[in-house]
């Protein structure tokens, strides 16, 4: 049998443990044309995934990957005052130097994924516009930023809300979507692992990106936990844009917020079939 077919298996019967090293491995053997980071770099993203995990995670939110870091990009570490949150670079939201060119300054191309971070921040604030984004935007003086995300992190790890990823590698550059498919398949032993230590079971989860809802929605689905599917910040998405979401993650994160029926907010929302 070969290791696709044990995998598809695996996947609608029984799910087995999986950890990080075995996940990449099993990643890596798919396909010899398959570019992916070393392992270094996967175990930097998750070490910093880690630090970031709440104690009781109540909500999980379920990107597909973190982003292609090259490995010169690794080759540069970052400080800031407290050393706690020091590390290498990776194209990571939870990277605190990621996006931030003072932190790495000899980087040429540092973007960061602003888009993350006003879905992180809108987890816990209400949005109206655009300015209420100001505390995490650039339009805020460097330092001062950083501490806003610092503490924005800190309240969502006490809020008990978590950021996962469907890949453990980074899968923007992938263009092969049969290819994209069997990593996310590959992978999901390794997320229902993760998943599986989190006890109690999380509330809820929101699944961002219409491809991972495609690819594993039966998966989830088996999870037993309510969920929403909703589409990755960057889509193409008809006025009024990704904002009519945010209300979506706030609510369905805050300890502030009502309950909030999933079911109808599928229908209405988010990734339609």
């Amino acid at each position: 049998m070969n290791l696709a077919t044990y995998t598809q298996i695996d996947r609608l019967g029984s799910f087995r443990s999986m950890n990080l090293k075995e996940c990449y491995d099993g990643v890596k053997a798919l396909s010899p044309s398959l570019d992916i980071e070393p392992f270094e770099i996967v175990e930097e993203v998750a070490r910093i995934r880690q630090f970031w995990r709440p104690e009781r995670v109540r909500v999980v939110l379920l990107a597909e990957s973190h982003v292609y870091t090259p490995q010169e990009d690794f080759a540069h570490s970052w400080k800031i005052r407290n050393p706690i949150y020091d590390g290498k670079l990776v194209r990571f939201v939870y990277c605190l130097a990621y996006g931030e060119s003072s932190l790495v300054s000899s980087v040429s191309r540092n973007p960061g994924t602003s888009q993350f971070w006003k879905i992180f921040y809108s987890c816990l604030h209400q949005i109206s516009t655009n300015e209420d984004f100001g505390p995490i935007s650039r339009s805020t003086p460097t330092d001062e930023r950083i501490s806003n995300k610092i503490s924005l992190l800190a309240d969502l790890q006490r809020a008990g809300v978590w950021l996962m990823d469907a890949s453990v590698v980074g899968l923007n550059r992938l263009k092969n979507l049969t290819l994209r498919k069997r990593v996310l398949q590959q992978c999901w032993d390794y997320t229902f692992s993760t998943l599986q230590e989190l006890n109690p079971k999380p509330n809820r989860m929101i699944i961002i990106g219409c491809f991972v809802k495609r690819v594993l929605r039966k998966e989830i689905a088996s999870l037993g936990i309510r969920h929403v599917f909703l589409p990755q910040p960057q889509a193409r998405i008809s006025a009024p844009g990704y904002r009519q979401f945010y209300d979506v993650y706030y609510q369905m994160c805050s300890r502030l917020s009502v309950g909030v029926e999933v079911e109808p907010m599928e229908r209405s929302l988010g990734c339609k079939e």
